[in-house]
């Protein structure tokens, strides 16, 4: 799970499975992020599942369909309590 600590900024990326989030997570990852990335099919996103790999303990990859009211819920409760230092939408 990615958690922030005080010299560890957290980044939370919605959409992060391709294209620019992908990226993003990447560089965030590079820097020395935590990362919490979002994709609508979590099992199916291979690229963010190697990352998650490469960097143990430093992104969390959480399932998340912005259209779906259930599963905005359930990601801000899975955010409670923590500070963003950054949001990619």
């Amino acid at each position: 799970m990615a958690e922030s600590s005080a010299s560890t900024p957290l980044g939370a990326i919605i959409g992060a499975n391709r294209g620019i989030g992908l990226g993003v997570v990447k560089e965030m990852l590079r820097r020395g992020w935590s990362v919490i990335a979002t994709a609508r099919a979590p099992d199916a996103a291979q690229d963010l599942a190697a990352l998650s790999r490469a960097h143990p303990g430093k992104l969390e990859v959480l399932a998340l369909d912005i259209a779906d009211p259930a599963g905005l819920d359930a990601f801000a409760a899975a955010m409670k309590d923590r500070t963003l230092d950054a949001l990619l939408i």
